[in-house]
């Protein structure tokens, strides 16, 4: 009777192996279809990487030569950035600081090449950036102004978490962080709603004027499609 219960245990195991097998060989095959079928997802542009990023229309940002044509003549603003031409300023307020930023020259790679184990392989910008930062109060009001500041955006390299991108892409505005995108976007991060900013058409910071009762200030709104603002009365 043992030697019977033992044979019929051993039956059952086998049997059990041959299913699971032929389930597991069931299941490949259908991943396999599935990947063999599947269609990429669009990229929502040049600075997104994540196929998860969906084109949103007028509310995400346009591709490098769409910018580029733009702000030949015209700043351009999203819900949450903004582009302005090439040796014009734009302005950044928030609680407790007031900034001015002019881009001065600006550098494309065209390196762009697939993607390895080690390294992403994403195109290489660069670009070069004049800076004041003036307080909004008595105790910190005397303006700072820098020169040539320089922002990279390049390729990651590394695996997994030991993954690093060289290059520095962030202009601090007091306590604002704001991401540099090229060729002059200038971005906030995640829902800053204490951050603002606005074109100012001159190219002198010597000219710059915060209080300007004129200026039309902008900070994050989710709903606001792209504004293009045409340079009035001013020769490019």
């Amino acid at each position: 009777m043992v030697k019977n219960y033992l044979a019929k245990s051993v039956l059952f195991s086998l049997s059990m192996l041959v299913s699971l097998a032929s389930c597991a060989e069931q299941d490949i095959s259908d991943t396999q279809d599935i990947s063999d079928t599947r269609q990429d997802l669009p990229e929502r542009g040049y600075y997104s990487d994540n196929p998860k990023d969906y084109d949103l229309g007028n509310l995400s940002r346009p591709e490098i030569h769409e910018i580029e044509k733009i702000t030949e003549t015209s700043a351009l603003v999203g819900f949450s950035w903004i582009d302005i031409p090439l040796n014009y300023i734009v302005l950044i307020r928030n609680k407790e600081h007031s900034c001015a930023v002019k881009f001065t020259s600006i550098e494309r790679g065209n390196n762009k090449k697939a993607p390895s184990s080690f390294h992403s392989g994403t195109e290489s910008f660069k670009a070069k950036y004049d800076f004041l930062s003036l307080g909004r109060n008595k105790d910190n009001s005397f303006p700072k102004k820098s020169r040539n500041n320089i922002l990279e955006l390049n390729a990651a390299i590394g695996i997994g978490r030991l993954t690093i991108q060289p290059g520095q892409s962030v202009i601090y505005c007091g306590e604002s962080k704001l991401l540099w995108q090229y060729p002059t976007a200038i971005m906030l991060f995640g829902n800053d709603f204490n951050t603002f900013f606005t074109p100012l058409f001159v190219k002198d910071l010597d000219e710059v004027n915060f209080d300007d009762s004129e200026l039309e200030w902008y900070g994050y709104d989710a709903n606001r499609k792209m504004i293009q603002l045409p340079f009035k009365n001013k020769s490019l």
